[in-house]
């Protein structure tokens, strides 16, 4: 379901994704990638999540919601993967 709305297409989609269950999704991966810290890496790698991202955070048609928890994954990931020396 993930992948079919990273390619999501509003000029040739009938029916556009369904934004409360991309906000849940993506929040739902927000706080495992929270909770894991650098352990979530290996779970989402291969995934289509980076792809899924730059759709939510670009799509004008998105709601806001979408967009801040697209941006909020971004940032926990980011800070998942820093190792401070």
């Amino acid at each position: 379901m993930l992948a079919a709305d990273a390619a999501y297409d509003p000029a040739g989609a009938a029916e556009p994704p369904d934004r409360d269950f991309l906000v849940s999704a993506l929040d739902l991966l927000s706080g495992l990638t929270e909770g894991l810290g650098g352990s979530a890496g290996p779970l989402l790698e291969g995934s289509q999540l980076p792809a899924l991202l730059v759709a939510c955070m670009r799509e004008k048609t998105m709601s806001a919601d979408v967009r801040q928890s697209a941006f909020a994954l971004v940032g926990d990931r980011r800070r998942s993967s820093f190792h401070p020396r």
